[in-house]
């Protein structure tokens, strides 16, 4: 690993600690036109409210970090989400293909090569 990359990865959990710090959380997703989508962050006592959009990779955020081009601890808890959300959905397909390979299993006739149907001999 690099330096940089050290660099992003320690900048990035220390913004996601103060989003978890602050009791941050997704209230809202809102599915835009394309590939747009917003999210609507809000954080424990509902003082503060951002909106995190996302073009394709891109996230962008309404906050003055992000106005100083710095990156803010709402893209980094939005990532995380995305992050989560991502890893939650990859476990699920798994356990769905398991499913079916073992529904599969526990249905399948054994059939031996002389008793195959008669239309396949």
């Amino acid at each position: 690993m690099t330096a940089q990359e050290i660099k992003h990865i320690t900048k990035f959990q220390a913004a996601l600690d103060r989003a978890y710090a602050d009791g941050y959380h997704v209230t809202a997703i809102i599915k835009k036109q394309g590939q747009h989508v917003a999210y609507l962050l809000e954080n424990r006592d509902g003082s503060k409210l951002h909106i995190i959009t996302r073009a394709g990779l891109n996230l962008t955020c309404d906050c003055e970090a992000a106005d100083h081009h710095t990156y803010c601890m709402h893209r980094a808890y939005v990532t995380n989400f995305l992050m989560q959300r991502a890893d939650a959905a990859k476990r699920d397909a798994e356990r769905v293909q398991e499913a079916e390979a073992q529904f599969i299993r526990d249905t399948a006739l054994p059939i031996q090569a002389n008793q195959a149907p008669h239309i396949y001999r």
